[in-house]
């Protein structure tokens, strides 16, 4: 494969909407694919996905943290925290179970990793995507960082994001991960959304066909 890391041709290269568009696209179609082969990624970022200059593709690379299993518990390693959610406490989980709506989101507290953890990676890749490689928090320390998203806080997509991406993202980081999106669903609303050779347009004239029909936002 030509190219290199996502990240770095973000923003050397500063692309299209259209282009961003399409990398959105092809790295949720990876990472699907990932999850219905029973691998749970644990990195997912735009410093781990690769551009490759003749296919014009996104691909999900760097596998060092990846796992085959349904759930997974990290023990000392070193974790992306700006990339992470937040694992619930034993009895705010109980209540997520029950439909309270009192809850934390889930990696950051207990260290036990999911598809789930995955979506919501995949939405902060969303954010590194549309702001042309900007790292998360780029200007806070990983312990501010925790802190803010054990306390409710979260990343807000950059101006100009089209608001159907806007919508796919909050429910890819959704703090209750019972009300998270998986990956096939992420997948079949880009499908929608984003179409080929002009997404840009395409997406557009879709979005106002089914204004009536946008789904509700999620609950947090």
């Amino acid at each position: 494969m030509t190219g290199g890391s996502l990240d770095k041709y973000l923003r050397e290269k500063k692309p299209s909407l259209e282009t961003k568009l399409q990398f959105a696209k092809g790295a949720a179609k990876g990472l699907e694919y990932l999850h219905s082969r029973g691998v749970i990624h644990r990195d997912i970022a735009a410093r781990n996905c690769l551009y490759d200059t003749n296919t014009k593709q996104v691909k999900i690379g760097d596998f060092g943290l990846s796992v085959h299993a349904k759930q997974y518990t990290a023990n000392n390693e070193k974790l992306p925290i700006k990339w992470l959610a937040v694992r619930p406490h034993p009895i705010v989980a109980f209540l997520i179970a029950n439909a309270l709506p009192l809850f934390q989101p889930e990696v950051l507290t207990s260290r036990v990793f999911t598809n789930k953890s995955d979506v919501y990676s995949f939405g902060v890749l969303l954010y590194e995507i549309f702001s042309n490689g900007m790292p998360p928090y780029h200007n806070r320390d990983t312990a501010w960082v925790q802190n803010h998203v054990i306390n409710g806080g979260k990343l807000t997509m950059p101006e100009g994001t089209p608001h159907y991406i806007q919508k796919i993202f909050e429910y890819c980081c959704v703090r209750n991960p019972l009300n998270r999106w998986d990956m096939k669903r992420v997948v079949e609303k880009m499908k929608i959304y984003i179409r080929s050779p002009t997404p840009q347009t395409s997406a557009m004239k879709t979005a106002n066909s089914t204004a009536t029909a946008r789904p509700r936002p999620p609950s947090h």
